[in-house]
């Protein structure tokens, strides 16, 4: 007898529910990004108010308290609408427009950017230049493997068409150009030259190469130690706009009663060459990354891994708003 006012009550709640509840789906993020996404590409063919009406129905529809995480990535998503709208208007197909609206897409993922930079890359052809980037590991604290951090951004950046330079190629070419401007390469003595034609005579003889006259043999000697007296050998330069320095921070970690818990942060801080030659910061991304795996070393390997992929993507989102703020002028 009991448990007929419990069974009252309950039907009692049910049927006070507004009749608009029945059947409602609840808005999901995943939802929410499905929707921007196609409100996005009502943008790409130019349907500004089509994108916007259908969101914002969307949000007038979304008033559970399940539904406020979803319903706020969809109002950020429309205040960036009438931003890209507004610079539409003011400047048209021009690099000021798609400089600006690239910059309203930072919080919203790598593919949306994608397909705004490849349609600003048709319409500006020199976008398509390659852009050379010299990676510089810097602080790697507690990662295991020192080489992965600086090989992990390198393949992100070469995937999307920009060229990697490091510290190490760098430092070779900067040895090969010293050795030929001072001289390093020693000159070929008279001694050198005769044994070098008489090489090549034998050679000569055995049908591998014409041999060399008296006066051949002294020219090439002569070339080969004014060459590398007087630094005729061209010398070797890597030639870079940015230069990004990679840090990783991999000492946080816990046991847990199964496995192992690690947090790791890492920072891409980037220079940029100005006018005069001197390298100026003109940015930094920041990712962090936690995991749970067996060990605590499986954790960090994880967490890095995925924490410099974050890095990287946010890293080619700077690179590419740079080069987009130079075809329109400097103005952002």
């Amino acid at each position: 007898m009991r448990a007929l006012p419990v069974l009252f009550v309950t039907l009692l709640f049910i049927s006070a529910e507004p009749a608009f509840a029945v059947g409602k789906r609840i808005l999901t993020l995943r939802a929410a990004e499905r929707a921007i996404d196609l409100a996005w590409q009502a943008e790409l063919a130019e349907d500004y108010a089509g994108a916007r009406s259908a969101l914002q129905a969307l949000v007038r529809s979304s008033t559970t308290a399940e539904e406020t995480a979803a319903r706020e990535r969809i109002e950020e998503w429309l205040s960036t609408i009438d931003e890209r709208e507004s610079a539409k208007r003011a400047h048209g197909e021009s690099a000021r427009f798609y400089a600006e609206s690239f910059s309203t897409l930072k919080a919203f993922g790598q593919k949306r950017s994608e397909e705004l930079f490849r349609r600003a890359k048709k319409a500006f052809p020199q976008l398509s230049t390659t852009t050379s980037v010299m990676l510089r590991p810097e602080r790697l604290l507690d990662v295991a493997d020192k080489t992965a951090p600086e090989r992990l951004v390198r393949r992100t950046l070469e995937k999307h068409g920009f060229t990697v330079s490091t510290e190490q190629a760098k430092r070779a070419a900067s040895t090969a150009s010293e050795g030929a401007g001072g001289g390093l390469v020693p000159p070929l003595t008279a001694e050198q030259a005769k044994r070098a034609a008489s090489n090549a005579s034998e050679g000569a003889a055995g049908g591998l190469v014409p041999p060399l006259t008296a006066e051949q043999a002294k020219r090439a000697a002569s070339t080969a130690s004014e060459g590398a007296a007087g630094g005729l050998v061209p010398p070797v330069t890597v030639q870079f706009r940015f230069e990004a320095r990679i840090d990783v921070d991999a000492t946080q970690s816990e046991p847990l009663e199964r496995g192992a818990r690690a947090t790791v942060q890492t920072s891409v801080i980037v220079r940029e060459k100005q006018a005069d030659g001197k390298f100026k910061v003109s940015g930094n991304v920041q990712k962090r990354r936690v995991e749970i795996r067996r060990t605590a070393a499986e954790a960090k390997s994880f967490a890095m891994r995925r924490a410099l992929d974050d890095a990287s993507l946010g890293l080619i989102f700077h690179l590419r708003e740079r080069l987009l703020a130079d075809i329109a002028g400097g103005v952002l």
